[in-house]
Formats: C-alpha cells, sequence, structure tokens
C-alpha cells in the first residue's frame, strides 16, 4: 500500500511538472510573438532560445530561431554563414520541402548574398506553386543567363498571381538579354499600364535607342516629362536623345 501511494505521489508530480512545462513554453511562445510583431528580434530570439533549452524539438521555435537568425547574416563570417546555410538546407530536408514560406525566406536570404546558384536551387524546390518561389526562380534565372527559364516561370508566377506586374520588369529584362528588343517594350509597356515609374519610361526609350529609332525614343521620354515633369533623370535623357536626332 506505502509502495502505491509513493508511485501516485510521483505520478502527480511529474503531471504537475510537464504541465508547468507546458504551460511555460506557451508563455514563452506568447512573449516570443509578441517581441517578433514589435520588432524587438533579440528579444525574441531570446525568447525561442529558451523554449529549445526546454524542448529542443518544438518545430515553432526551431523554424522561428532560424528566420530571424537570418536577418543579420550580413554581419557574419563565412564560415558562421555556411554552418547557418547547411543547417538551413537540413531543417528543409527534413520538412521534405513542403514549407514553401521557408523555402522563400532561404532563397531571399542567398538573393541577399548574391548567392543567385543557391537560390535558384532553393526556389526550384517548391511544388506548392508558391508565385513567390515562382518569381525567385525567374529572377535568379535571369542572374544565371537562363533567359527561356525565366520568362517560363515568370509567365507561371502571372497566371497564379496576375496582379504581380513586377513579372513584367522581369520579362522585359529576359527579353532584352535574348536580343528581342520588341518584346522587352512590349512588357515595359504593359507594365506601366499599372504602375507609372520615371525609370520605365527612360528604359523603354533605351531600348528604341539601341533600335536607332530616336523618334519613338524621343516620344516615350516626352510621354515620361508629362508624368514627370520635374525628373531631371528625364530631361538629361532627352538631351541625348536630341543629340542623336
Amino acid at each position: 500500500m506505502k509502495k502505491l501511494l509513493i508511485m501516485i505521489f510521483i505520478g502527480i508530480n511529474l503531471i504537475s511538472y510537464s504541465n508547468d512545462i507546458t504551460g511555460n513554453i506557451a508563455s514563452l511562445l506568447d512573449a516570443a510573438n509578441f517581441y517578433e510583431k514589435s520588432g524587438e528580434i533579440e528579444k525574441a530570439l531570446e525568447a525561442y532560445n529558451e523554449i529549445l533549452k526546454k524542448s529542443p524539438e518544438n518545430k515553432i521555435a526551431k523554424k522561428k530561431n532560424l528566420i530571424l537568425r537570418g536577418n543579420d547574416i550580413s554581419n557574419w563570417s563565412y564560415q558562421k554563414k555556411e554552418d547557418y546555410f547547411d543547417e538551413f538546407e537540413k531543417h528543409l530536408e527534413t520538412e521534405n520541402y513542403n514549407d514553401s514560406n521557408n523555402i522563400y525566406t532561404l532563397g531571399s536570404i542567398y538573393m541577399k548574398e548574391k548567392s543567385f546558384e543557391r537560390a535558384y536551387k532553393v526556389f526550384t524546390t517548391d511544388t506548392s506553386g508558391d508565385y513567390r518561389n515562382y518569381f525567385g526562380v525567374g529572377a535568379t534565372a535571369n542572374f544565371l543567363g537562363k533567359y527561356d527559364t525565366a520568362i517560363t516561370y515568370y509567365k507561371k508566377t502571372l497566371a497564379i498571381k496576375p496582379n504581380f506586374y513586377r513579372c513584367y520588369l522581369g520579362l522585359s529584362t529576359s527579353y532584352k538579354l535574348k536580343g528581342d528588343f520588341d518584346k522587352a517594350i512590349e512588357n515595359m509597356e504593359i507594365y506601366l499600364e499599372h504602375k507609372k515609374e520615371k525609370e520605365v519610361y527612360i528604359a523603354i526609350s533605351n531600348l528604341y535607342m539601341a533600335k536607332k529609332n530616336y523618334d519613338s525614343a524621343k516620344l516615350w521620354l516626352e510621354n515620361g516629362q508629362k508624368e514627370f515633369p520635374n525628373s531631371i533623370e528625364i530631361r538629361e535623357a532627352l538631351r541625348e536623345v536630341y543629340q542623336k536626332n
């Protein structure tokens, strides 16, 4: 009987201890989420690290820890970056690449680090149809000289999210680099239908200049000047076109 009472007492204490840990972790998660939303990244990381001490396999804390640590990667040493990339890649593998947000996060970090080959490889692992990762494939493909691939993925992105107008600039770049200036101009014109930007007027003018079509180059700059009458850049570009005529 005494032995039975001791076992019951131990069991009750274990349940209580387990509940305390669970409650503590829930509180820490709430605190970490609050700090993250408030932009206090260091405090958020401290909370997630505390969770991992108590529960090393906590999926939320592991994922958030990885993502938030990457915010400061530009100041790290080469080896520290490589260790981090290896850790993140292994995390993606354990998830069988089924979290498009994590894929996008790591791909974006690679992009910022100008590691385009790695970014391309990561973005292409996404099979969920996340438009951000399709766009990532298109952007990195352009950097790597895979222009046809870039065009394919920009079009895939637009099929999923038609109002993601940046794709038209990406398409324009791909066609320009392929030497198809007419297609490049066509896509920039589509972009301008939705977003008025002085840089795009200048870019279209430059493409017409490359085609030695100076009248059209001048016309586009004059249209741009109407939209942006105080633009010094457009005024200087116009001066160059006038000199060609």
